[in-house]
């Protein structure tokens, strides 16, 4: 069988390597290497190939085209990539990006000690307004024991819910109405302390001190000293339980 007649076979036309190869630089080399390995002789870019020597440098099965330019750009496809910098070095913005938001949940963690000093400063206001709370609560009832058990309640309830870790809304809410009778018992009892209510009827040298020099009148002076205390007792207790809600 000629080898003309092969399906893979290059074009036979009278043509020299250069021409073949189009007169470019890079398919001539690429020639000139195939040459030296396929055929071994002395390799001439003038050199007219014949339909053999075409065959031993495209054996039949690999389909070659005319111009070895192609051939050249597929081969140089094949060799790997070298590795970049980019592909050795590690995502150092991945590793930024966790770093700010260990550092934030750090800051809002609070330590047993910083606990401790919240629930204290719950416990001072709740403390003083104990006996304030009983004695408003007992002429609400009527009753002894009754208002001792409210008082308990009243002032044992955010302490309760702060260490079981209740967050709940309704909770709040319910928190913060405990919170303004505690206020309302503390300003009925500090005003009637300044006034003389269920004494001898007299305001307190205190009171009279301050009326003299604000020159503002008995019962309104009473009226407002009275609730400054109460919201400064109540603004403690809900600032700290707030506080520990946080975490």
């Amino acid at each position: 069988m000629s080898f003309t007649t092969q399906e893979n076979a290059p074009d036979s036309s009278r043509k020299t390597i250069a021409e073949k190869c189009g007169n470019d630089a890079a398919a001539i080399e690429a020639m000139r290497k195939r040459w030296s390995r396929y055929i071994g002789t002395a390799f001439d870019r003038n050199h007219v190939a014949t339909d053999a020597e075409m065959c031993l440098l495209y054996p039949s099965g690999n389909a070659r085209t005319k111009k070895p330019l192609k051939e050249t750009k597929a081969e140089t496809l094949d060799i790997p990539k070298a590795e970049t910098k980019a592909d050795i070095l590690p995502d150092i913005k991945a590793e930024t990006d966790t770093t700010p938001q260990t550092e934030t949940t750090q800051k809002t963690e609070r330590t047993n000690g910083q606990k401790a000093v919240l629930i204290a400063c719950m416990a001072v206001p709740a403390i003083a307004s104990l006996q304030n709370m009983w004695a408003v609560t007992s002429d609400i009832s009527g009753h002894v024991s009754m208002s001792v058990l409210l008082t308990l309640l009243f002032s044992a309830f955010p302490f309760a819910l702060t260490l079981a870790g209740a967050t709940t809304k309704a909770g709040r809410i319910l928190v913060g109405l405990m919170i303004v009778y505690e206020g309302f018992c503390n300003f009925i009892r500090i005003y009637g302390g300044l006034t003389g209510f269920g004494k001898d009827g007299y305001p307190t040298r205190f009171l009279g001190i301050v009326t003299e020099v604000l020159n503002t009148g008995t019962y309104g002076t009473a009226t407002v000293l009275a609730a400054i205390m109460a919201l400064l007792c109540g603004a403690v207790f809900y600032i700290s339980y707030n506080e520990l809600l946080k975490k």
